[in-house]
């Protein structure tokens, strides 16, 4: 009968020394010696970060679940040990309780009589100390009688968060440059930002402000895209500006406050525009039949509305030698003469055609005289000079070149430019004056 109560006795310690680790040494006199032992050997409490934060002084209670509490262990007259049931605080007026780690920042404080616990900083969860892992603190906790017994247990205390964060996008600006004329759901950039709160407080969604309606966002992974072509177009509309809005599912604690990107766009060229000649692709020129060599009768102008190299024009006179052809425009601007006209043309390998054309600014110049017809047409190319030839455009005019000569010329002066009274015609008008 006494070995099985001894029995029953160590089995009943076993069980509740489990839950906490205790120090105590039985001697002779075990009776004056009754050590104490936490009824768990994990506590668990939780704590909801402050808004605002200001990093204040506090005494807030912490909620421990289940309550911290302690046990004794008594010795019978006969040898044997028990574990007394809980013990109110009235009766437990010998143990003290105190915080032994986990607490090198300060944020607690326990009281050494009731072993109440309570925050005494307000805490921040975005901002919290490296030793509050994955949010949570975990505090070492002792418990100590006068017969210098002691016992320890851990309390585990989660911080709760709150959405008291907005997202923020990686930069506030951006700016990009694209091709003008993008195919349809071409993806032209991804947006990214960051909501640092948890859970259901850290989503958000993308929503574009765009009124060119250009382009389309993804709601979910921030990339922007092209849903209309149309307006993308440089030679309307240089650059856009579009804005993003972060907008978060649940409402912010910061209700004044918005996430917002806004984005740039600048429209590169693509060669979509050919040279389109003005004022029309019809000309009417008039020359003397006896006219010199060099002599310029006319200007054409075509104006191509891309930019760069894409907008630049060279003009040819159809059959004309490759050497012409080889003329570029000048990339200080459209048609732009440089030096003496005849300096850059060459003689047409066509004889029935005695004019060339200075391959930048236009101008029909004559080449062989005397010309012997009444009346020439000629068919001017003016082309564009991307960088890649596959994608030159052209355009074509007509030019009327109309000749006359002059039958009697003696000891008179011409007077006005007869080549404009002449425009037009093809009969022979003199206007002689003394």
């Amino acid at each position: 009968m006494e070995s099985f109560l001894l029995l029953l006795t160590l089995l009943r310690l076993s069980f509740f020394v489990c839950y906490a680790e205790s120090n105590f040494s039985v001697t002779d006199n075990a009776k004056q010696q009754l050590p104490v032992l936490f009824t768990r050997s994990v506590y668990r409490g939780s704590i909801r970060e402050h808004f605002p934060f200001k990093n204040e002084t506090i005494r807030q209670p912490v909620t421990i679940v289940p309550a911290i509490r302690i046990q004794r262990t008594v010795q019978y007259t006969d040898g044997t040990l028990a574990i007394t049931e809980l013990d109110t605080r009235s009766s437990i007026s010998t143990v003290r309780y105190s915080i032994l780690s986990g607490n090198d920042d300060g944020y607690f404080g326990m009281d050494p009589n009731s072993g109440d616990l309570f925050l005494v900083r307000q805490v921040d969860r975005e901002q919290l100390p490296a030793s509050a892992i994955n949010d949570r603190f975990t505090l070492t906790i002792q418990a100590s009688s006068l017969s210098e017994t002691s016992a320890r247990a851990r309390i585990f205390i989660d911080i709760e968060d709150i959405n008291d964060n907005v997202p923020l996008f990686d930069t506030n600006e951006y700016s990009i440059s694209i091709v003008e004329n993008l195919p349809v759901s071409f993806h032209v950039l991804q947006l990214s930002a960051t909501d640092i709160d948890l859970g259901e407080n850290g989503k958000f969604t993308y929503r574009l402000n765009d009124t060119s309606g250009a382009f389309v966002i993804d709601p979910v992974t921030g990339w922007l895209s092209v849903t209309n072509s149309t307006p993308l177009d440089r030679e309307r509309v240089a650059k856009l500006t579009l804005l993003v809005e972060a907008v978060e599912q649940k409402p912010n604690l910061l209700t004044d406050r918005l996430s917002t990107a806004r984005i740039d766009i600048e429209l590169t060229d693509a060669n979509d525009n050919s040279p389109i000649f003005q004022p029309t692709n019809l000309y009417s020129f008039v020359v003397e039949a006896l006219a010199g060599a060099g002599t310029v009768i006319g200007q054409v102008e075509a104006i191509d509305a891309d930019a760069d190299d894409n907008g630049l024009v060279n003009y040819v006179i159809q059959h004309q030698q490759e050497g012409v052809r080889s003329g570029k425009a000048s990339k200080t601007g459209r048609n732009v003469r440089l030096g003496p006209v005849h300096n850059l043309t060459a003689k047409n390998g066509d004889p029935d055609v005695p004019f060339s054309i200075h391959p930048r600014s236009g101008h029909v110049i004559v080449t062989d005289t005397p010309l012997t017809k009444k009346s020439y047409s000629l068919f001017v190319e003016a082309s564009d000079q991307p960088a890649n030839p596959s994608e030159r455009r052209h355009s074509l005019a007509v030019v009327q070149v109309k000749c006359f000569e002059i039958l009697l010329v003696a000891n008179f002066r011409l007077t006005g430019s007869i080549q404009r009274l002449l425009n037009g015609f093809f009969s022979v008008v003199v206007v002689l004056s003394k």
